[in-house]
């Protein structure tokens, strides 16, 4: 499946943002969700990159048994699912995240389903967000005047 190709560059690092903005209340009370991107995971590709390591072990005697390290690799899967499962239900019902880039400039189309780790969709992000993942530890509260919130991500 072919996906959107963007022309910008997207940072080799994952992008944490430190700052503070504020804004009018008025501006805020529409930017208020859940604070989640409804990524499609690759649970698959998941559990594989949790066994390998389990069975490999490198200079060292390896604790597990092909089963055991199996059998971790797929629980921790079905937690990942589990969790995934949990927070995309909240999409557009949670107001969890105060300053939800996802309700501003919702991601669309083909890349949700691309996964948060593929190119063209880190990609989109840096482009239409200027960051390459959602926002975490976002904070609300009232700036000095009575009119404005002041957002700290």
């Amino acid at each position: 499946m072919a996906g959107p190709v963007f022309s910008a560059t997207v940072p080799q690092v994952r992008t944490w943002l430190a700052n503070a903005q504020s804004s009018p209340a008025a501006a805020i009370n529409g930017e208020t969700s859940a604070g989640v991107i409804p990524w499609h995971l690759d649970l698959d590709r998941m559990e594989e990159e949790a066994f390998l390591p389990l069975i490999a072990a490198p200079g060292q005697a390896r604790t597990l048994s092909l089963d055991g390290a199996r059998m971790l690799a797929s629980e921790l899967r079905d937690s990942v699912a589990r969790r995934h499962a949990l927070a995309v239900a909240r999409v557009g019902r949670s107001r969890a995240c105060g300053f939800d880039l996802h309700s501003l400039v919702p991601v669309f189309g083909e890349i949700p389903r691309l996964g948060p780790d593929h190119p063209d969709a880190l990609l989109w992000l840096w482009t239409h967000w200027g960051t390459t993942d959602a926002l975490r530890q976002v904070a609300l509260a009232l700036a000095t005047t009575a009119s404005l919130f002041r957002i700290s991500f």
